[in-house]
């Protein structure tokens, strides 16, 4: 039971902390003029936020900002906390005192992960953003976002299979069995892929609700 506690708490602030406002659709604030990215009109935080399709040098901006970011950091750092406190995957003689090598491997699982999403997706031309639906109605608006994770409209609006999450998935799972080559097995890497890939959609669900969940804690501490 403390393990599933574990879980629940790792998947919610990892879906809070890695959904900042360039993916959950909020307004954006202003890039600071300093900033190397924000040179570009193109790849301000506005453009990424309301182009309608992402070119490569976007999506390489999008990447970029991601990968650098605070909340990439303290989301990759939540996953490794949970995976230290359970000792996943196993390390003999395992102790707190290792844990900046477990971050590492972590952070490095996490930026493959969107590195592999990002390059698919550009190929396939699916949107590495997360998206509001419009539907209505706790179900359908539940429905659209599961469904999100394993379809993608084409140029037409209609909908295909996406792959860039699956490569994500993948990628991040490959890259830990690399680091953890003493104690990973192909099944388990796939057990791992799967793991990541069900991360997808608790996030895209979260991503739905978010606002009413923001909404519900602003109206709770602001009475």
């Amino acid at each position: 039971m403390k393990a599933l506690h574990l879980v629940a708490g790792a998947v919610v602030c990892a879906s809070y902390l890695s959904s900042p406002a360039l993916l959950c659709g909020q307004a954006p604030s202003d890039p600071t003029p300093s900033s190397a990215l924000t040179q570009n009109t193109s790849c301000s935080v506005y453009a990424l936020q309301r182009a309608p399709i992402l070119n490569l040098k976007q999506r390489g901006c999008y990447f970029v900002r991601q990968l650098f970011s605070p909340q990439f950091a303290v989301s990759t750092g939540v996953m490794a906390v949970f995976a230290q406190s359970i000792n996943s995957p196993l390390v003999r003689h395992e102790r707190w005192g290792k844990f900046p090598h477990r971050f590492e491997i972590y952070y490095a699982r996490h930026a493959a992960q969107d590195a592999g999403e990002y390059l698919v997706g550009y190929f396939h031309h699916e949107d590495p953003r997360l998206h509001k639906s419009a539907e209505t109605g706790f179900w359908r608006r539940t429905n659209a976002a599961l469904l999100s994770v394993v379809t993608s409209p084409d140029e037409e609006g209609h909908l295909r299979p996406a792959f860039a999450p699956v490569a994500g998935s993948l990628s991040s799972a490959f890259v830990g069995t690399l680091m953890y080559r003493h104690s990973e097995t192909l099944p388990t890497t796939m057990i791992h892929a799967a793991g990541i890939y069900g991360f997808y959609f608790a996030r895209s669900v979260f991503n739905e609700f978010r606002p009413d969940l923001d909404s519900m804690i602003h109206q709770i501490f602001h009475r």
